[in-house]
């Protein structure tokens, strides 16, 4: 049987991927604010998995453990990636800072009130962002680390990382995604040694709620 990782986005549930890949595990990174307790959350499953599926922040964390070779998938699924959330350094991609920082001051003072806006962005469809408000992980005795986890992705660029043991990656992503362009998964092209892009027309943010059966395919594929 294929074991499979998944690691979700920023501010959801863990098991939010769990629909789509029913038999797979979900990494709850949401008790830590700091990658290194990250790695050593994966270091005590101790398992070595087939698959692994990161979903926008969860994409970069997966990237972030493989380059640090905490993780070792056979294949690894990215969905909606971030290269670089926020532009630094005269790249032509990422969020305006400008931007970001605007959406963060705005979770830092109204979470609640916020996130409900978050579910309504870029979901491709009125359906999808009514499905995206039920994954949203809206206890906020946890406010404080995805604040943390928050203010990481605008500060981490996968520029930092080696991508030379990468193993065979597939790429997906959306025309319509407005979080992520296609400029940063154009970056990781030029960096992965071995990859698959897997392009949808429509989806937004969440080209695997668009096509429920896509991540099937794609794991098929692997």
């Amino acid at each position: 049987m294929t074991s499979i990782l998944t690691i979700t986005g920023w501010n959801l549930i863990p098991e939010s991927l769990l629909p789509h890949v029913p038999d797979a595990q979900a990494l709850d990174y949401r008790p830590f604010n700091h990658m290194d307790d990250v790695a050593r959350c994966c270091l005590r499953y101790n398992q070595s998995w087939d698959i692994i599926i990161g979903w926008s922040l969860g994409a970069q964390i997966a990237c972030r453990l493989v380059a640090q070779q905490v993780l070792h998938p056979k294949r690894l699924i990215l969905i909606a990636p971030p290269f670089q959330h926020v532009q630094a350094n005269g790249t032509e991609y990422g969020m305006a800072p400008c931007v970001f920082e605007s959406f963060r001051n705005a979770y830092a003072a109204y979470p609640e009130k916020t996130l409900r806006k978050f579910a309504l962005m870029n979901h491709g469809s009125t359906q999808m962002a009514k499905y995206m408000q039920t994954m949203l992980d809206e206890n906020m005795s946890h406010h404080a680390h995805w604040l943390w986890w928050l203010d990481e992705l605008g500060r981490f660029s996968c520029h930092d990382l080696d991508f030379k043991g990468f193993p065979p990656t597939t790429l997906i992503h959306a025309n319509d995604d407005q979080v992520v362009s296609i400029h940063q998964i154009k970056a990781f092209q030029k960096v992965l040694p071995d990859y698959k892009l897997v392009m949808l027309d429509q989806g937004g943010h969440v080209p695997h709620l668009h096509d429920r059966d896509l991540l099937t395919r794609v794991i098929a594929t692997c």
